[in-house]
């Protein structure tokens, strides 16, 4: 019986199943571990990263683990061969359409605004560098740190956006609008409106973080940005929040302090880095 399982040659010939030799019943069994994939030829299918045996009483699926009950264990959903061959690196990687299972974490685009170069599954991505606060105006402005070009990898079908950034009152309440954009699109459900009591004086006492966060939906019936719903997302698309003040009267800061230590801030500690994290899931 030709088998080869990462160069090692099994022999079947004593191989003894319900009191018949392996050798016997199954003229031919095909089937061989490139590339860390394992491809059944001819007693599985693989769909969806499950394993199926489709007769041969050599093991049962279950929530993607292979449970070998004739000549493996399983731990920690690793398959161990033990009786005829080895996997290498201790993975079953089976071959599938789709290699996520629903709602798995796919990768992670996270770190500190300060120039951070990210690599991840889908490429590598450099965050902006941000060094000093940022005055708010009445003009839509995009936040610095909050602009990055995305693709996310294939299989994806939620995108989490989330931006973390300081923001100060420094006059009166501060009201100010914050929303995401998509390619230039307004995505109308970020709409968010950020302020505090009145003040007509003693200003910069609403200090505080801003937790900005949407999630994007890549396998919607059809696109609609301004809903941030999209039926595929297979290029690069630019991601950043947008900022603005009421009115000239009610003004705003981005990513600083104002007090620290129990005087007024200064130097290194009257700036605070913002931070971004992009996350893909199946």
């Amino acid at each position: 019986m030709p088998s080869t399982i990462s160069g090692s040659q099994i022999s079947a010939a004593n191989l003894l199943i319900g009191g018949t030799y392996l050798s016997d019943t199954i003229s031919t069994i095909e089937s061989k571990v490139s590339n860390n994939y394992l491809q059944a030829q001819s007693y599985g299918d693989v769909s969806n990263n499950y394993l199926q045996a489709q007769g041969y009483g050599i093991g049962d699926v279950s929530n993607t683990y292979l449970q070998a009950q004739s000549y493996g264990n399983v731990s920690n959903n690793y398959l161990q061969a033990q009786s005829y061959g080895n996997v290498s690196n201790n993975y079953l990687q089976a071959a599938f359409s789709s290699g996520y299972r629903a709602g798995e974490l796919i990768e992670t685009i996270t770190g500190n605004c300060r120039g951070e170069v990210v690599e991840v599954l889908s490429g590598t991505y450099t965050l902006q560098n941000v060094t000093s606060a940022m005055s708010g105006s009445t003009t839509y402005t995009a936040i610095t740190g909050s602009t990055l070009n995305y693709t996310p990898p294939s299989g994806t079908k939620r995108v989490l956006y989330r931006f973390d950034y300081k923001f100060d009152v420094t006059e009166n309440s501060g009201i100010s609008h914050h929303v995401l954009y998509i390619d230039g699109v307004k995505v109308d459900p970020t709409t968010t409106t950020i302020s505090s009591n009145y003040a007509s004086t003693n200003w910069h006492h609403a200090n505080f973080m801003v937790s900005f966060s949407f999630v994007i939906q890549c396998d919607a019936a059809a696109d609609n940005a301004s809903e941030g719903q999209f039926a595929s997302w297979t290029s690069s698309k630019e991601l950043k929040v947008m900022y603005r003040e009421y009115n000239a009267s009610y003004e705003s800061s981005i990513h600083s302090n104002v007090w620290w230590n129990g005087t007024g801030a200064s130097g290194t500690n009257n700036f605070r880095s913002p931070t971004l994290t992009i996350q893909a899931y199946a």
